[in-house]
């Protein structure tokens, strides 16, 4: 029952860490949704109606917008006991955004100019290939995010007349396969490192702990005392200790100095009359 009750808390303690990973590294990628979709904006200005074009941007615009304020949400209220939750809410958001950028190649894609079509191509596709860096603590996120846009472009590259395109959309779709099997790759490294650091810091926590019990043990003690390590390192001492052999430094300060030097401060506090200047002997 121990076992499965830390094994249990340990997996809320990653989720929690995993899930505010994803909205902090998540942060920067606001802003640069907002000029990735201003550079297409101007790329089809022209081959496309403005009105469409600016209700497009519109909706990146709103749709940002409310992914900002569940951001803020989140920094206020802390991953702490609905990481899930706020994980599911996260990913909507990312689902709705891989759905308006779906809608460029779907819709916006021009009928002439490969320069236009690649353009647009480009702009989604890196779109997807950034995604996997800034999702990478929630596949839930990634996909969610990645599927819509990713089956728009290798579609809309398939439909097209002329060998070219297929091999283009079928490029896609290998390329999609890949990304996937990267993203698996840069998804686990993240994991194994967050379960790394939640590892150290409870170790780091399990020590301090230990070093709290030992002092409190040491100082119980009636009389001066001290403990050693097998390179003839202070490890602890009490502060009655510290007063005697310490050399004017505190306990804690001792830490870590060797024999010799406490031995020197003990002869400094203790030599007999007339051996002033003997400490080597």
């Amino acid at each position: 029952m121990e076992q499965r009750a830390a094994a249990a808390g340990e997996d809320q303690s990653l989720e929690a860490a995993r899930v505010s990973t994803l909205y902090r590294v998540a942060r920067p990628a606001y802003a640069t949704t907002l000029a990735n979709a201003a550079i297409l904006v101007a790329v089809l200005w022209g081959a496309r109606q403005e009105t469409e074009l600016l209700g497009w941007y519109a909706a990146v615009l709103v749709v940002t917008l409310a992914r900002i304020a569940l951001h803020r949400s989140f920094a206020h209220a802390g991953a702490a006991g609905a990481a899930r939750r706020w994980e599911h809410r996260f990913a909507l958001g990312a689902l709705t955004t891989g759905a308006i950028w779906a809608y460029a190649p779907a819709v916006l894609f021009p009928d002439s100019g490969p320069l236009l079509q690649m353009a647009v191509v480009f702009v989604v596709g890196g779109s997807i290939i950034g995604a996997a860096g800034i999702y990478a603590a929630s596949r839930l996120a990634f996909y969610a995010f990645a599927a819509l846009p990713s089956v728009a472009i290798a579609a809309q590259l398939l439909l097209q007349p002329g060998r070219t395109y297929k091999l283009l959309g079928l490029t896609v779709v290998v390329f999609g396969l890949v990304m996937v099997r990267v993203y698996r790759d840069i998804h686990g490294a993240v994991i194994e490192a967050l379960r790394a650091r939640l590892r150290n810091e409870e170790l780091t926590q399990r020590l301090a702990g230990s070093e709290a019990r030992l002092r409190d043990a040491i100082e119980s003690f009636p009389d001066a005392m001290a403990v050693w390590d097998g390179d003839d390192r202070l490890v602890v001492c009490d502060d009655a200790y510290a007063q005697l052999f310490g050399g004017g430094r505190r306990a804690g300060e001792l830490v870590g100095a060797p024999f010799v030097e406490i031995a020197r401060n003990a002869y400094q506090n203790e030599r007999p009359a007339g051996y002033a200047g003997r400490e080597q002997d």
